[in-house]
Formats: C-alpha cells, structure tokens, sequence
C-alpha cells in the first residue's frame, strides 16, 4: 500500500502529500536477557536495583503476571483507580472516572486473555498493588498501553521498575520487539528506544 501511494499518489500529479504522523518508540529485545540487561544505560540500572532494595526492605516485593481470568477484573479496578488518582489534580483527568470507560476496556481485558493476547502485570509492595500494566503480546511484540502507578509511591519510580521487568519478561517469553505504542514522552528514551512514525 505504501508503494502503490509512492509511485501513484505521491507523484506526478501530487494528489496527495506525505506528512510526518505520530512517534512511536520501540526497543528490539536481545535473546539473552544478561545481554539485554548488559545493554541498558549502567546509571538507570544502578537506580532501578537501588529502588528496589529499598522497597524490599520495607516488607515483600514481586512483580507478577495475571494468569488466571479471576484475576484479570480486581487488578484492572486497581489500575481504574491508580489511574484516576495519579491523574486527578491535572488539566487532563483520567477517562477512568467514567464507569462505561472502565466497563469497556475490562471487557477488552477479558476478550484479550481468551485469544491468549493480554498482557497484564503488576508490582505488588506487601498486600498493596503499587503499579500496573495494561498491555498486549502476540508472542513477537509486546505493545506497552497503558500503565498506572500509586503515588504514594512515585519516589521509587515503581513506573520504571516496571518497565525493567517487562522488559525481561518480553526478552524470557522470546518477544523480539517491545513496542511502547504512540507517542514521545522522554521516559522511552531512557530504554535506548527506536522512534518509528
């Protein structure tokens, strides 16, 4: 399709021009997850471990997968509320705070864990899931959507610990590509993501 607009649309007679459209980040995955870690940014690593010790020391930490459907409606309302409390106070609210909004994307949830897609994880500090992400996989790719974190708990950048371990799970489930989706918020670069448009 691209082609055809090239050599037909774009130009002789320019019935249609071409324009730069959304960025999107991604970061290709290494087979190994040691030489994936040994190519991540030495200081961002260094404070991600940092962080996490400190959690660590104020009781029980893991990071998890939702595997089960039971699972899939409690910890997306966490996500619900996650969401809407970290965006609350700001001059775009969280499209959450609206019930059909939060009915639709829980269906999608549970639609997408029956065709084996959803992508579902979360950080959980003691009894308190701190962070959580809404995301998908075909098995190549992991499309990062949607994350929310507590802020509570925004001092130890529990969003980027995350994404470390999102990473290596990608890299251990034998993705080739971790695509963060559109846009081009900072945090992507600090991954030593690729911009597409």
């Amino acid at each position: 399709f691209d082609d055809y607009l090239i050599q037909n649309l774009l130009g002789k007679y320019k019935t249609s021009k071409r324009i730069i459209g959304d960025s999107c980040s991604y970061i290709m995955l290494e087979k190994d997850v040691e030489k994936l870690i040994s190519n991540l940014d030495e200081k961002l690593l260094k404070n991600i471990h940092y962080k996490e010790r400190k959690l660590k020391k104020k009781g029980s930490f893991e990071f998890k997968k939702v595997s089960d459907e039971k699972q899939i409606e409690p910890i997306m309302n966490i996500f619900f509320e996650l969401h809407c409390t970290r965006w609350n106070d700001t001059p775009t609210p969280s499209k959450f705070r609206f019930v059909e909004e939060r009915e639709f994307l829980l269906q999608v949830a549970k639609n997408l864990f029956k065709s084996n897609l959803l992508h579902l994880t979360y950080l959980i500090q003691n009894d308190d899931v701190i962070s959580v992400h809404f995301g998908m996989s075909d098995g190549n790719k992991l499309y990062g959507y949607l994350t929310a974190f507590d802020i509570r708990y925004r001092k130890f950048s529990v969003g980027v610990i995350l994404d470390y371990h999102l990473l290596l799970l990608a890299c251990k489930e034998g993705c080739e590509v971790f695509d963060f989706l559109r846009g081009d918020e900072s945090y992507k670069n600090q991954w030593g993501a690729f911009n597409n448009y």
